[in-house]
């Protein structure tokens, strides 16, 4: 397969995103998050070597093109199909009916598997999504992988949907009985309960259903390491970019950011993918670490920008001004924002957990490392997260957009 041109006609992907319905939405909409107005600080040098990273290569490598997972996949088994006495609970996303582009029956499920598309190049596809059910809160995150990877196909999207990736997170009752959910001034959510002890639910857009199995125990994950993949988002429209680099930016206590490990990439107009290590191989570093609500929080924000000084940090991390530069760094001639990823790495340490933790952000979090989306939520009416499985391996994608980003990442860690 060729990864450079990532050959998929428009249909096919108006397809997926109207087969996802709630997952990705047919014609739903994704508000940024907000602003914050931060400094870079300095946690130490970067454990990233300043090597340029090449594209992936023209061929997929045996890995993928075979299916496996990427090396952040657990090593843990999937917990079995157990649908319980209550909804209540942690529900991962195991399949997806629905129809394919001609109207014939489609299925993704959570393992790759084969998927053609429209001008008849295979790739290997699956999903990855949480619906998570209390009494008084329902949440949920769904995301398309396509290749390993959250790959935006479909240039008439903006920046911000343009990854098959979406989060929700709703307040209202559950009517447990009945299997539904009560949203104030909305439409309820039916959930259904499958002889399997499966759950599932119906998108009324798209008419597409989505089958969650109970997500059992699981063994807190103490690291992370996995290859990201940048992508240029509408190459057509970008100009040349200088030294584009990605970097783990951490959301430090108090309105701090820090930027961590980083890589420099060879992203063009000609080779609009590049490949880049994320390797966590403990707890983020004390100073990145807050307490909300008795326990022990990190979080880090994935991020791009063209390093026009050559010095492999992000100068500032303040507002841009309108020509693109920095106003604390010297204006045009500092580094351009280009990338903020909606996927963030959020890690939970130890401490028992008061009334504020369980009102916060950081709410359902589990111990140790995971991937997040970073979404709005109506339950509390600001920004909020939700973990994705974490019994298949989710890729720390982000886009790099052919025009200045104006937002920063957000300040979430008190």
């Amino acid at each position: 397969m060729n990864h450079h041109s990532v050959p998929v006609n428009r249909r096919s992907v108006a397809a997926l995103a109207c087969l996802l319905g709630a997952a990705v939405g047919c014609g739903s909409t994704t508000t940024p998050p907000p602003a914050a107005d931060s400094a870079a600080q300095d946690l130490g040098p970067t454990d990233t070597p300043d090597t340029p990273d090449a594209a992936p290569p023209q061929d997929a490598p045996a890995d993928l093109a075979d299916g496996a997972l990427p090396t952040d996949a657990p090593d843990q088994g999937r917990p079995a199909l157990d649908g319980g006495a209550s909804l209540v609970g942690r529900w991962r996303l195991v399949a997806v009916d629905g129809m394919d582009a001609d109207g014939g029956p489609r299925r993704f499920t959570d393992v790759n598997g084969p998927f053609m598309t429209g001008d008849g190049m295979t790739h290997q596809a699956r999903v990855n999504g949480m619906l998570l059910v209390s009494p008084a809160r329902l949440a949920g995150v769904f995301g398309f992988v396509f290749d390993d990877h959250f790959v935006a196909f479909d240039p008439t999207r903006d920046y911000d949907t343009a990854f098959l990736v979406n989060g929700f997170a709703a307040p209202g009752l559950l009517d447990d009985a009945a299997g539904a959910f009560r949203v104030p001034g909305g439409m309820d959510a039916t959930i259904t309960r499958n002889p399997d002890g499966t759950i599932s639910t119906v998108d009324r857009m798209s008419g597409s259903r989505s089958t969650y199995a109970r997500v059992g125990f699981s063994s807190p994950r103490t690291s992370l390491s996995a290859q990201g993949q940048a992508q240029l988002f509408r190459p057509a429209m970008a100009t040349g970019l200088t030294r584009p680099r990605v970097a783990l930016v951490w959301d430090r206590p108090g309105t701090a950011l820090a930027e961590g490990p980083g890589s420099t990439l060879t992203l063009s107009r000609v080779a609009p993918f590049a490949r880049f290590p994320v390797n966590l191989p403990g707890p983020p570093p004390e100073l990145a670490q807050g307490t909300v609500g008795g326990v022990r929080v990190g979080l880090a924000y994935l991020v791009g920008y063209e390093d026009l000084d050559s010095n492999d940090r992000f100068t500032g991390m303040g507002p841009m001004d309108s020509d693109g530069g920095t106003p604390d760094a010297g204006g045009p001639t500092a580094d351009i924002f280009r990338a903020l990823s909606r996927v963030a790495l959020a890690w939970r340490g130890e401490g028992t957990p008061t009334e504020a933790f369980e009102a916060s952000v950081f709410r359902e979090l589990t111990p140790g490392w995971q991937y997040v989306l970073l979404h709005p939520d109506a339950s509390t009416g600001s920004l909020g997260m939700t973990p994705f499985d974490p019994t298949t391996a989710v890729s720390p994608d982000l886009l790099f957009s052919p025009t200045v980003l104006a937002r920063r990442p957000p300040d979430l860690v008190p």
